[in-house]
């Protein structure tokens, strides 16, 4: 199991666990949990990680395009992109 206590981008999907994005400098998505002061890699993006990022870029008009494999993959940049364009079409 990796841990760190420096985050990236962070999202959290309850007091003791989120989902970070580039943790340990990998190009995805992954599930954290907090031991103490210390964030620490638990798994792959589950279907509650997902949600919390797709609620945090505010996508849920998209959510559909974007299946679990796909979004794993998808960098902060490109879901902030695509969330400024789906708010000029809504």
């Amino acid at each position: 199991m990796m841990s760190s206590s420096a985050r990236h981008d962070s999202i959290p999907c309850g007091a003791d666990f989120g989902v970070d994005w580039g943790f340990q400098g990998d190009p995805f998505w992954v599930m954290t949990d907090k031991e103490g002061a210390t964030w620490q890699a638990i798994g792959a993006m589950c279907e509650t990680g997902r949600q919390a990022v797709i609620r945090h870029f505010h996508l849920e008009d998209v959510a559909e395009k974007l299946p679990l494999p796909v979004l794993t993959g998808l960098a902060p940049e490109i879901l902030e992109r695509m969330s400024s364009q789906n708010s000029k079409t809504a």
